[in-house]
């Protein structure tokens, strides 16, 4: 069976090669963007819609459209599943004011991830465990029974609102707190009411590296971020 093609695309790794026949029937080769190429296939223009003012980065890539959010250092109200017991309080605690450091918030289709960070800077930014129950070691989000919206910059912050709403259990504590590494909420305990600021220096460094994410995130097909 003869094919005649008018056109061919090759892909080598993350390049691309036009080949074609002008009307002298000589073949051109060019290499474009995958940006181009995209073009070429899809008239659909691409919209971010209004992101929010903590945004910091968003991008499309093989696992879908992803955005991230950093949030300053700020005082949160922690609603506990459990009531905590605690030596000096009268009664068990159900909720924790507590201060907590700055936190990247990465969303990514119907996948969240938190990491707290010292201080900003772009893809050198040192990641930590974020000092709360219910994220994994990999900073991925245990939201639960509770199914968050898919991620882009209209429903970012309805997922951001949907983890604080949550009750937090006494489920992924350990290895989050030098002061008590087998249970982070014994050391939000000793913040609740009583600090102004979170003490950096009890943040825990986490294995991922902020360019291993952007890898990720822009050029890797394998499930979720790993």
């Amino acid at each position: 069976m003869n094919e005649h093609h008018d056109a061919t695309l090759h892909f080598f790794g993350g390049q691309l090669l036009f080949e074609y026949k002008d009307f002298n029937g000589a073949v051109i080769k060019k290499c474009i963007s995958p940006g181009a190429a995209r073009s070429a296939f899809t008239d659909e223009p691409i919209d971010s819609d209004w992101l929010p003012p903590e945004s910091c980065r968003y991008g499309e890539g093989p696992k879908g459209a992803w955005i991230m959010l950093k949030y300053e250092p700020a005082r949160y109200e922690v609603s506990l599943a459990e009531p905590l017991t605690i030596a000096g309080h009268a009664t068990p605690l159900t909720l924790l004011s507590v201060p907590l450091p700055a936190v990247l918030f990465l969303g990514i289709e119907r996948n969240y991830f938190l990491w707290a960070f010292k201080a900003w800077k772009e893809s050198a930014t040192a990641l930590y465990h974020v000092p709360l129950p219910n994220v994994h070691p990999t900073g991925a989000i245990c939201f639960g029974n509770t199914t968050p919206p898919i991620a882009s910059g209209k429903t970012i912050q309805r997922a951001w609102t949907i983890f604080w709403e949550s009750q937090f259990s006494n489920e992924l504590t350990s290895g989050k707190s030098r002061a008590h590494r087998d249970n982070v909420l014994l050391h939000l305990a000793d913040l609740h009411q009583q600090a102004q600021s979170y003490p950096t220096g009890d943040l825990v460094r986490a294995n991922i590296t902020m360019p291993h994410i952007l890898k990720q995130l822009t050029e890797s097909r394998n499930g979720h971020l790993e």
